[in-house]
């Protein structure tokens, strides 16, 4: 049986964030969880979270000491722009798109930590997107 790949990315983004290392990433890059609007637990995955923070930078840790600086460019809500939104799971689910401005070399597909320039840490199962060399980044989030 063939799977879509938005099906591969939602169920694959659900098992990235159930089974995120926080603690493990925090550790071994060097970054501490700070509290806030951005917060650890699955239950903030949510699209009221992050929408105050399009437009804004992000640090996705590469490795223990690389840093990959995106934007969050788009917020997509799969609820509103699917002709048959009854057939989507979930109570959201959407999609985050980021972009690379300085074309760092190509990240692949993983979980990541990210940061928000103001300190906030979370993991996300992102995706490259587009051309091998768009730097667009993207992390499909289905709620329950």
């Amino acid at each position: 049986m063939a799977t879509s790949r938005r099906n591969f990315l939602r169920v694959g983004s659900m098992c990235a964030l159930g089974a995120g290392v926080p603690a493990v990433v925090s550790s071994v890059s060097g970054v501490t969880a700070k509290t806030s609007d951005i917060a650890l637990g699955i239950e903030n995955y949510r699209i009221r979270t992050f929408a105050p923070y399009l437009n804004t930078s992000f640090f996705i840790s590469a490795g223990p000491l690389d840093k990959v600086e995106v934007v969050l460019e788009k917020i997509t809500n799969h609820k509103t722009t699917h002709r048959e939104p009854g057939k989507i799971a979930g109570k959201e689910s959407f999609s985050l798109l980021f972009k690379d401005p300085h074309q760092a070399p190509r990240l692949g597909q993983n979980t990541y930590a990210v940061e928000h320039s103001k300190g906030q840490l979370f993991n996300l199962f992102l995706v490259p997107v587009g051309k091998s060399d768009s730097g667009y980044y993207e992390a499909v989030i289905t709620t329950s």
